[in-house]
């Protein structure tokens, strides 16, 4: 047999039956021959392009087990970027310079502040801020994880928000104690109340933004995604839908229904049947339902088992009823619905693997994959439920380390001892569980690379000096983190059989990397470069001048 491609060199396959291999041969889009260089020259003919790894090293593409690619889209094509400025001065006048070069627009979104700058300045996300440059239109600037909004006063007026509004949402719409004005700050789904001030985008402008986006993860390396709550289930579902039917949806994509038990009855589980039933496309698929029991540690809204260390008497609280969450994760479960689960805090986690229990009760099923996401302060006792359950650990280890900016003004602050020991890893792999790796993206950089090292060293990627180091006894070799980008991932989104590895009959995504990275400085790894990304055994990215 003539292939099209063969592949030669060092290649890691995630395939723990035989890890590596020295050549590759790829037919109509899938691996025909994983072995020795020997034996794929009979493979090799006149028509058949061959490639060399040379210093660097083929593996599977990457899969991202949670990612927001659709709104994350949008927020980079139509958004304002303050991600990563260091202080409120800097937040400002990059927006009103936004505005002044974008006058006219109906209204504006941006992302990216942090909470602990305005702690660290000792100020609040006031709407007079904003009003200060944008005083006619609604603004809308979320904090770099998404569980905050910082609004200006017309956003408020239009979304009929004013003295003593209490959201009806699992989120809180803060007033000033005095006055009960609302400051301009959103906490968690209260983002929905001011969410009524603007439209959404339109399903041409999501198509747009996600072949935008399409192209810098292929960039990157990766190949599949999951993303948890399409933000707009209508719009954006049309969008990834026409794309697959078009042909230009390059990425391998499941997406989620978000439902909220502290709101919606069993009938929005029946509606999302509905519609996941309509479409199974070539690359597009949603067949997953997602909760969010809380929200997170750095705006007090993540649910703990203890108390906050700085507020005595404060756990937070979970967004719904355990019996209601409950009810919905059995009639997903029964609707064939995978369940993935957003919990930081222990007790929400613990609520989580209460709701896995109940669901698997009265009828066990034992490939249902139930996943959580997150996992930042965990019992370990938990985490022995979790893998009796076969779930699924879906980990952020692009946040594995001490951050100079956030963690002892935040964390620390408001964990104290427990956060030493935040966002466990190796435990899960002790107990023989599933990991995959995510980067919560727009939250943190979509480059798997950066959560690779971090998952190794437990630093911030390149600190070889280890001073933002957390918990050490937490870190994984080279090879489980590549397995968790890869197979685990491939596996979490019920695509293990097509993808995730270099094996014989498997569909051909692969990348090749500048550098083997199981062999080199682990302090390193974040400086490896994708140079090529391949689909179906067709060539999506190729680093120029390679």
């Amino acid at each position: 047999m003539q292939a099209d491609t063969v592949l030669k060199g060092k290649v890691f396959t995630s395939n723990r039956a035989e890890f590596t291999a020295q050549a590759v041969a790829i037919k109509d889009g899938v691996f025909v021959y994983v072995g020795d260089e020997a034996g794929v020259s009979e493979y090799v003919g006149p028509d058949t392009k061959v490639i060399e790894a040379g210093d660097g090293m083929f593996m599977p593409g990457f899969c991202d087990a949670h990612m927001h690619f659709s709104s994350g889209a949008g927020q980079f094509a139509y958004e304002i970027d303050i991600l990563g400025l260091e202080t409120v001065d800097e937040y400002v006048d990059t927006i009103r310079k936004y505005v002044e070069e974008h006058p006219g627009r109906e209204f504006y979104k941006g992302m990216g502040w942090d909470n602990a700058v305005f702690e660290n300045e000792g100020k609040i996300q006031a709407k007079e801020l904003l009003d200060a440059v944008c005083p006619d239109v609604p603004m809308l600037i979320g904090s770099y994880d998404g569980h905050s909004y910082w609004v200006n006063s017309k956003c408020l007026e239009k979304a009929g928000i004013g003295r003593g509004f209490v959201s009806q949402e699992a989120g809180t719409i803060v007033l000033d104690p005095e006055t009960q004005e609302p400051t301009g700050l959103v906490r968690d789904w209260a983002m929905n109340d001011v969410f009524k001030a603007i439209r959404s985008y339109t399903v041409e402008e999501f198509k747009s933004a996600i072949l935008t986006l399409q192209e810098d993860l292929l960039a990157v390396g990766i190949t599949n995604i999951y993303e948890p709550i399409l933000r707009d289930e209508v719009n954006a579902q049309i969008a990834l839908e026409e794309l697959d039917i078009e042909g230009k949806l390059k990425l391998k994509v499941t997406s989620g229904f978000y439902c909220k038990p502290e709101h919606e009855g069993l009938d929005k589980i029946d509606r999302c049947a509905e519609v996941r039933d309509s479409y199974r496309g070539k690359h597009y698929q949603c067949n997953n339902i997602k909760f969010v029991l809380d929200g997170v540690i750095e705006s007090g809204t993540a649910y703990l088992l203890d108390d906050y260390t700085d507020k005595p008497g404060f756990r937070g609280v979970p967004n719904c009823e355990p019996d209601d969450y409950n009810a919905m994760v059995r009639y997903a479960k029964e609707k064939g619905f995978q369940v993935h689960v957003h919990a930081i805090g222990d007790a929400a986690i613990s609520m989580a693997l209460d709701g896995f229990e109940y669901a698997q009760a009265t009828d066990p099923k034992d490939d249902w994959r139930p996943t959580i996401t997150h996992l930042q302060v965990m019992r370990d006792e938990d985490i022995d439920r979790f893998a009796a359950l076969k779930g699924i650990a879906c980990a952020n280890p692009t946040w594995h380390f001490k951050d100079p900016v956030c963690y002892e003004s935040l964390e620390h602050a408001q964990l104290g001892e427990r956060a030493e020991s935040e966002y466990p890893l190796k435990k899960f792999w002790d107990r023989g569980m599933v990991v995959t790796s995510a980067t919560d993206f727009p939250v943190s950089n979509p480059d798997p690379m950066e959560g690779l090292e971090v998952g190794v060293t437990r630093c911030a990627p390149g600190d070889a000096s280890e001073e933002t180091v957390l918990d050490p006894n937490q870190r994984v070799s080279v090879e489980d983190m590549i397995c968790a980008g890869t197979i685990n991932g491939a596996y979490q989104n019920f695509l293990e059989k097509r993808i995730g590895s270099i094996e014989v009959g498997k569909e051909a995504d692969f990348v090749l990397m500048d550098r083997d990275i199981t062999s080199i400085d682990p302090h390193t790894i974040h400086e490896a470069k994708c140079l090529m990304t391949v689909i179906d055994g067709k060539t999506m990215y190729e680093k120029e001048g390679e």
